[in-house]
């Protein structure tokens, strides 16, 4: 009868920035690499600045201090945080714009965080960019894409059953 009130499903994840994907297994960080806080995958962007959101979903972490990392929750109850750069939290938030405030809810595509890929790289630091599943939530099953080029908003990375 009220079926217009229910969540609309959510059966895929599309990529957070346009570029190369890399499997979370060669990330060259072990934190990430070694799946310690979640299955994910990354990003090294190609010509691309702007990281977006995966789906719908509601901000759960954007630190106005550090701005590197984002954690949001997904409809299905779903969390993911996605933490551009590998070491970067040295950089203090120098270098990122945050764009979106914990609470904030989002649409699939909505963008989240600029950064300046000249500066970050200047300072010595990697703009691979991790997407990680630390909470599965309502969902039983996941696979990763086997694509080795991503389109920001566009290809799927992340399947969901």
């Amino acid at each position: 009868m009220l079926s217009f009130l229910k969540k609309k499903e959510i059966k895929e994840l599309k990529a957070v920035l346009s570029g190369n994907i890399i499997p979370i297994e060669q990330v060259p960080e072990e934190t990430f690499a070694s799946k310690a806080l979640g299955e994910g995958i990354a990003f090294e962007p190609v010509n691309d600045n702007i990281v977006v959101a995966p789906a719908d979903g509601v901000m759960t972490s954007a630190s106005e201090t550090m701005k590197h990392a984002v954690g949001m929750t997904l409809r299905n109850d779903m969390e993911v945080l996605i933490h551009i750069g590998i070491d970067t939290v040295a950089l203090n938030g120098k270098g990122y714009e945050l764009l979106v405030k914990t609470g904030d809810k989002v649409k699939a595509g909505a963008p989240l965080v600029k950064f300046d890929k000249e500066f970050i790289e200047s300072k010595g630091y990697s703009v691979i960019t991790m997407m990680i599943i630390t909470d599965s939530g309502n969902v039983q099953n996941f696979s990763f894409t086997t694509e080795k080029k991503a389109v920001k908003n566009k290809t799927v990375v992340v399947s969901l059953q």
